[in-house]
């Protein structure tokens, strides 16, 4: 009776065995494809990237993102996925989840992998809470693409609460960590250079080039990092247009009134009628409001012309 039941126990236990390394190697099977680490590209080299030429086989329409972007990153040695955080942030249910999102539309063969992924971006549009037609964008690391929420010219003064935040938060650029030791204020950008993807001008003097830091910082925002190190230099660092710049203070004081400036003037309005269409010039009398271009997109804002007095 013993023999018996240790067969069965044995019989079973051969079963579960097989059938669970059968499942363990579907599922291996199905793992993304990973990049080599130790080939991953500097900044610059993935910047190169971005102008060579993908090769799509087939039609893309109907492709899910993931698809696509598994592709893409095995032609190019480039870690290229989807913020998913960002887009389920949207609360928009046809991107509630984006790497099974289908494409819409086909993309050509034969672009080049930044004309690709802006040709996903514009697959991807969609209206924000103000109504306004949007689409995603892509932010460049070393051996990394992310795409999701890029950067957008505001203007603070008409902007939204949230508007206004993201606002700060770009000019504050993403939070970094630093830890360097008799570092020059070159190596420091060119690390901080890499880990972020920002654009990071150094216009400093020679001697400011020459002197070396040690200082550790956590988890701070990239224009504070910034600013530390200028300081060891007697340098300013200041945020304008997605640009961080290391400079003398009274430059950087220039760059930041111009900023101001600039953002001020990038606003401009068209007359438009009762149904939001262009008013063309001779006809303004018509004009029932008025079209707003700026940095935070279109807005119709009303108002009321009064109709010239008829001469008798």
């Amino acid at each position: 009776m013993k023999s018996i039941l240790l067969r069965r126990w044995l019989a079973l236990a051969c079963i579960a065995l097989v059938g669970g390394t059968g499942f363990y190697l579907s599922r291996a099977a199905e793992k993304p494809a990973t990049i080599d680490v130790k080939s991953r590209l500097t900044l610059a080299q993935t910047i190169t990237q971005l102008d060579t030429t993908v090769v799509l086989e087939g039609s893309t329409k109907g492709t899910t993102c993931d698809q696509l972007l598994r592709n893409l990153s095995k032609q190019k040695n480039v870690f290229i996925r989807m913020d998913q955080a960002w887009f389920r942030g949207l609360d928009l249910p046809d991107l509630e989840n984006i790497n099974e999102k289908q494409l819409q539309f086909d993309i050509p063969n034969g672009l080049t992998l930044r004309q690709t992924l802006d040709e996903l971006c514009r697959d991807l549009a969609y209206r924000n809470s103000e109504g306004v037609l949007q689409r995603p964008a892509y932010t460049i690391k070393a051996g990394h693409i992310l795409i999701g929420d890029g950067y957008t010219q505001i203007d603070p003064e008409n902007a939204s609460a949230i508007q206004a935040e993201k606002a700060r938060n770009q000019q504050s650029g993403p939070t970094v960590s630093l830890a360097v030791e008799n570092k020059t204020l070159p190596e420091i950008v060119a690390i901080l250079r890499e880990q972020t993807g920002a654009n990071i001008v150094l216009l400093a003097d020679e001697a400011a080039t020459k002197k070396t830091i040690t200082v550790t910082l956590s988890d701070v925002k990239l224009l504070t990092a910034l600013s530390v190190v200028a300081e060891f230099c007697d340098h300013a660092a200041v945020s304008s247009e997605n640009v961080f710049r290391i400079t003398t203070p009274a430059k950087a004081e220039k760059i930041h009134r111009q900023a101001k400036q600039s953002t001020s003037q990038l606003i401009v309005s068209v007359p438009v009628d009762k149904d939001g269409k262009f008013v063309p010039p001779g006809e303004f009398g018509d004009a029932q409001g008025c079209m707003t271009f700026g940095p935070i997109g279109p807005r119709l804002v009303p108002y009321t012309v009064e109709q010239p007095a008829q001469k008798k």
